[in-house]
């Protein structure tokens, strides 16, 4: 009996040394993680689909966000929002990579937002079933146009493909397309053309939002003295903004506020298999709520992805994506493994 209860002492104290192990790199308590939600203010999962648009879904729905009332339900169109940041940073108009910070910058500056509920019509009735092949087509016209005098029947070749669709380029004059391909670079066309087609859904709002940027590596350093002088427990300057971070996001939650962020995909994946998907990539996402589950705070993900469940294969995830929104709850220790930065607009 005695070596029972012995055991059984044992057992309890290894039990409560692994829930302080598993919790120790917590930041927030539950008092600190009352629920909150606020996702009814935007539609359904975005799906940037097979390109690299993910920090534009970001900026359409911080934007979304902010400018609710103006939109009137209405939905910032991504795609409009990734043209237009490739157009003046000069990138390829098909380029995949950017930053939210700026795409919420030129969208806000290029004088009108294209909704969403366009850029979906759009793509049903073009030629190209997906986003890339949609802007990939679009770049390959203009070129065609470009070598119409060099190359006899290139560009006649290129323009059937779309006058034999629903494409909405069937809808203005071919004089007026013959112009506006005349007056754009291989860059600026598809935003040229984009918003001639979007003109009569075109939203001109009153946008006077304020964007701040968090970034954990310069966070981190300016905690790096403060630490020392007060002789706090010394963290790393990436550990220590981080902290920064999930305290500043938690923050703008309780005040019922959208946030986006930057972070590593690999917290998605099985990293300790040799057999399931390792890799990892920067990605960006919303948080759009928070909730208590399981002894610590877990966060509302909205990722750009469409509402597939079958992704997130990390054993730490298992049942905590909603197959029937996609939205997935995100343990606050797993985000704070790679979260590089949060953005949001001033309440």
């Amino acid at each position: 009996m005695k070596n029972i209860k012995s055991i059984l002492h044992l057992i309890c104290i290894l039990s409560i040394v692994t829930v302080q192990a598993l919790y120790a790199d917590q930041t927030l308590d539950e008092s600190e993680c009352k629920p909150r939600d606020v996702s009814a203010r935007l539609g359904s999962l975005r799906d940037q689909g097979n390109i690299g648009w993910c920090y534009a879904n970001v900026a359409a729905d911080l934007m979304t966000f902010r400018y609710h009332s103006q939109l009137q339900g209405e939905e910032v169109s991504a795609g409009f929002v990734a043209i237009t940041f490739n157009q003046f940073t000069k990138l390829k108009a098909n380029a995949d990579a950017g930053f939210v910070l700026p795409a919420v910058w030129f969208a806000e500056n290029s004088g009108a937002i294209c909704p969403q509920s366009f850029q979906d019509l759009a793509l049903k009735s073009s030629p190209n079933l997906t986003i890339r092949d949609q802007i990939n087509g679009l770049v390959s016209l203009k070129e065609a146009f470009n070598k119409r005098k060099r190359q006899p029947g290139t560009w006649e070749n290129a323009l059937s493909v779309y006058q034999k669709s629903d494409s909405f380029i069937n809808k203005i004059a071919l004089g007026e397309l013959t112009e506006i391909l005349e007056n754009s670079s291989v860059r600026s066309f598809p935003r040229h053309l984009a918003e001639r087609l979007c003109q009569n859904y075109l939203k001109k709002l009153d946008m006077s939002g304020v964007i701040r940027p968090t970034i954990d590596f310069i966070e981190g350093w300016k905690n790096i003295f403060p630490m020392i002088l007060r002789k706090n427990k010394f963290q790393t300057p990436l550990s220590s903004g981080r902290d920064t971070l999930i305290r500043e996001l938690n923050e703008q939650v309780s005040k019922n506020n959208l946030v986006g962020m930057s972070y590593n995909t690999k917290i998605f994946y099985d990293l300790s298999s040799n057999t399931e998907k390792k890799v990892g990539g920067e990605h960006a996402s919303s948080i759009v709520g928070r909730k208590w589950i399981d002894g610590q705070c877990h966060f509302k993900l909205r990722n750009s992805w469409g509402k597939r469940c079958d992704l997130y294969i990390n054993p730490v995830l298992k049942d905590k994506c909603d197959p029937s929104t996609g939205y997935l709850w995100l343990p606050e220790t797993l985000l704070k493994q790679t979260i590089s930065d949060i953005m949001y607009y001033h309440r």
